[in-house]
């Protein structure tokens, strides 16, 4: 298979304009104020505390703010490479590689996507905040290095010290500055060593999803956006006159292997987050893969909260009879892992889209 563009290339982009460094330290000092520069965070946050620190970074990324920037920055820089339309990973992730992280159990392992649950339709754009250089930066094999380490790992079941041995000695540094991305594919194996500069390095791993192309377990819509979906993001809930139910089951090919208490943690997440207060928890029977109580609750209950939209049924007659139900009653469907409220026949067009986007296959020999 042939990555065109994302086979471990560099992409200059225009800093001034897309200052992702300034915005993550003006992110940062909000929590921690002594944080003077990126590169230093070692120096001022205990290293108990890093991991709040990425996590509050990161729930920045939620922010419309910063998905402007983002968005913007997708579509002058990376839109041009890519010959079909894509998703945009909803949520960036951020990674604090400080000094001597090996001592401290913060030492990413190599690793390809395939053994993450990224399909090969995913590709990446590493993007470092800080300068990226010698031992603080990430480590990559080529792609055909990568796949001849992946089948000699699983079939010949290398011990940990193999596996890691082998990968760092066929692995080259990726040297980067600030106002530089690396672009490569989901087959490419690449991991950290130890840090022995003595700056950290921080940066941002983003993933776009090509359409029709294998997504394995990062699903269009839960993983994934639309971009600019945020500009006509709605949120409608309850008010005191209105009712609210959560439902799970076990009736399409995504839910029927996901434990009651699985589904219900993530549906109270999203309870918790939007401040809503429910009627009760409802269910559907096993095997009723037209999910009957799903329908007949739409005709009486205002709003209905479910796991995904991929816990609609699979089959595509039953969920339209699923939507017109609902619209014929008032009744919203909300969708706690995609954050989507179904109340127009624009959001099934973008429910559908997602459902459709592309395909999932998890059999490693496929992809490589």
């Amino acid at each position: 298979m042939v990555y065109k563009n994302f086979n471990g290339n560099t992409l200059n982009y225009d800093l001034e304009k897309f200052d992702f460094p300034r915005w993550a330290l003006a992110r940062i000092n909000e929590k921690y104020p002594e944080v003077e520069a990126l590169e230093t965070i070692h120096k001022t946050v205990p290293l108990n505390e890093v991991s709040a620190l990425q996590t509050w970074v990161s729930q920045g990324c939620e922010t419309p703010e910063f998905k402007a920037i983002l968005d913007d920055f997708l579509i002058e820089n990376i839109k041009p490479l890519v010959n079909k339309d894509f998703l945009i990973q909803r949520f960036g992730t951020l990674r604090v590689v400080m000094p001597q992280q090996e001592k401290t159990g913060r030492l990413l392992q190599p690793h390809q996507g395939v053994f993450v649950g990224n399909g090969v339709g995913l590709r990446t754009v590493w993007t470092p905040f800080t300068r990226a250089y010698e031992s603080n930066t990430m480590w990559m094999c080529p792609v055909e290095i990568s796949r001849d380490i992946t089948r000699k790992v699983i079939n010949e079941r290398w011990s940990h010290e193999e596996y890691q041995n082998f990968s760092h000695k066929h692995s080259y540094p990726v040297t980067l500055e600030p106002g530089q991305s690396w672009l490569f594919n989901q087959e490419m194996m690449h991991g950290n060593i130890n840090n022995v500069t003595d700056i950290t390095r921080v940066s941002m791993d983003l993933r776009i999803m090509l359409r029709g192309d294998n997504y394995g377990r990062k699903y269009p819509g839960q993983y994934f956006r639309h971009l600019y979906d945020w500009k006509n993001k709605k949120h409608s809930y309850m008010n005191s006159s209105e009712s609210f139910l959560t439902y799970v089951g076990w009736n399409s090919q995504y839910s029927k292997h996901l434990p009651m208490v699985i589904q219900r943690s993530f549906i109270d997440k999203y309870l918790i987050k939007n401040d809503i207060k429910i009627n009760d928890y409802t269910q559907e029977n096993e095997y009723l893969d037209h999910c009957p109580n799903l329908q007949a609750l739409t005709s009486s209950i205002d709003n209905i909260v479910l796991l995904s939209i991929y816990s609609l049924p699979d089959n595509v007659e039953f969920r339209h009879k699923i939507y017109e139900t609902a619209f014929s009653n008032n009744c919203k469907l909300h969708f706690a892992q995609e954050d989507i409220i179904l109340s127009s026949d624009e959001d099934i067009k973008i429910i559908e889209d997602y459902l459709t986007w592309g395909k999932s296959y998890l059999d490693w020999r496929l992809d490589v």
